[in-house]
């Protein structure tokens, strides 16, 4: 009896003894992870990022370097998807690499940071290398979460295993688009291939525009390929989609080749052949005048036809566009005419250059499209009165822009149109507004000067071609 007495104290002896090792353990455990954590008051800073109006927490987090970047992936751990995309942008900007593996470990975790579109990935491939390897080796071990940051983090690399996932079958649609847009998101040619294959399944190819969303975003390097799909495909879908792609990016190269579908006469005009006449009509100076001539005399089958080859002869600078253009200006209920006044600037007809004076209002109109591309069109024509009437616009307009709108497209027509058209007595006004100043609401970021490079490029092009014109000592 006494025995098991005295066994059974032993046996309490080592229970309490390894409670006690357990206890202090986890104490230590504690803390070292007390120490681990950032101060309180540098945490707090990283928890409000999110709502930080006036910069205060980001300059806290900035000022503290790798303190600061600590407390922010820290801040992660409480799962605010706000705090996390905010947080991400601040440490892409302070360019430590370790967070990289702490931000997609945040991505993984919360879904909500994915529903952001392109804020996190952009903000990731500031990174560079070590994000991108992440990516992939994610991509690897079948996390298909990360395929949204896939192109744009990792570039042209991603290519290969985007292509692999493609080829996967029987998934849902949602799976084939987040491909496509990533597919895009690489900007690399290599890409295309598979975008023109995924574009031919039924259910993608009308589906948020996804595919031509990722062809636009590899834009002009994949111009070569582009025509060569153009020329070689039999599709007819996929052909039209090539026709946007050439004539979004003005590939010249293209321009047989849409010339000789226009032109041939096999075709009616209800489908291909309507689609290459308006792509063609888009390039200025074409070279093919005759051609659109003939069509302005056939009976096309839409007003969208035939508004195609009225522009596409003005675009070519053939004179006989100008009273075509002007009789449908005049017409157009909608106001859809942004191409038509383009090319009255570029038709060479005598009346043009005044035409476009009379219809570009004074005030009361200070944006939209029709002040657009009456600036635009203005430019083209070469013509010392449109050079007037477009600096006077712009010294009219452009004081009422300097508090809220810094993105003006009818300024950055005006300024674009003063280079095109050697305008020397704009550049003084382009001086300055070179260095106007935008700021924004909230007062998060710096001075922003929105026309600066704009207004540095039509000096540069007013400069030139007063030089060409023999003066050499130009303002």
């Amino acid at each position: 009896m006494r025995s098991r007495i005295a066994l059974l104290r032993g046996r309490v002896v080592v229970v309490l003894l390894l409670a006690g090792v357990g206890t202090l353990a986890g104490g230590a455990e504690a803390k070292k992870q007390r120490e681990k954590a950032p101060p309180p008051e540098l945490l707090q800073h990283a928890r409000l990022l999110a709502i930080d109006r006036g910069g205060e927490h980001r300059e806290a987090i900035r000022a503290a370097g790798a303190a600061g970047v600590r407390a922010v992936i820290w801040a992660f751990r409480e799962k605010d998807p706000y705090q996390i995309v905010v947080g991400t942008r601040l440490l892409a900007e302070m360019g430590d690499p370790s967070a990289a593996k702490p931000i997609i470990d945040a991505y993984l975790a919360v879904p909500e940071v994915r529903r952001v579109p392109a804020d996190l990935p952009y903000s990731l491939k500031a990174f560079g290398e070590p994000a991108s390897r992440l990516v992939l080796a994610g991509l690897d071990a079948g996390k298909n979460e990360l395929i949204p940051l896939a192109g744009i983090v990792c570039g042209p690399a991603a290519v290969p295993k985007l292509v692999e996932l493609a080829g996967r079958q029987g998934r849902d649609l949602a799976y084939y688009e987040t491909i496509a847009w990533a597919l895009g998101g690489t900007q690399s040619p290599k890409a295309i291939d598979t975008l023109v294959e995924l574009y031919k399944m039924k259910d993608l190819s009308g589906s948020l525009g996804c595919v031509h969303y990722a062809l636009r975003n590899i834009g002009k390097a994949g111009a070569s390929r582009f025509v060569e799909i153009l020329q070689g495909n039999s599709d007819p879908a996929i052909r039209a989609v090539m026709m946007d792609m050439v004539e979004e990016f003005q590939v010249r190269e293209a321009i047989p080749t849409l010339a000789a579908i226009a032109g041939d006469q096999k075709l009616d005009w209800s489908g291909l052949r309507s689609s290459a006449l308006s792509a063609l009509s888009s390039f200025p100076d074409n070279g093919h005048a005759d051609l659109f001539f003939r069509a302005t005399q056939e009976n096309l089958p839409n007003e969208w036809a035939s508004t195609a080859a009225v522009v596409g002869l003005g675009n070519s600078g053939d004179a006989r566009a100008g009273p075509l253009l002007r009789e449908r200006i005049e017409r157009s209920i909608r106001g859809d005419y942004p191409s038509m006044l383009e090319s009255m600037g570029r038709c060479r007809w005598s009346e043009a250059p005044e035409y476009l004076i009379k219809f570009l209002p004074r005030t009361g109109e200070r944006g939209g499209l029709r002040v657009t591309y009456t600036l635009k069109g203005l430019g083209h024509t070469g013509d010392r009165r449109a050079a007037k009437t477009v600096l006077d616009w712009l010294q009219t307009n452009f004081p009422e822009h300097r508090g809220s709108a810094e993105d003006d497209a009818s300024v950055r027509a005006a300024i674009d149109a003063l280079g095109e058209l050697g305008a020397e007595e704009a550049i003084e006004t382009l001086e300055r507004i070179k260095n106007v100043a935008f700021y924004s609401i909230c007062g998060n970021y710096g001075p922003r000067y929105s026309y600066r490079e704009l207004a540095t490029n039509a000096i540069e092009a007013i400069r030139r071609a007063a030089r060409e014109r023999g003066k050499p000592n130009a303002p």
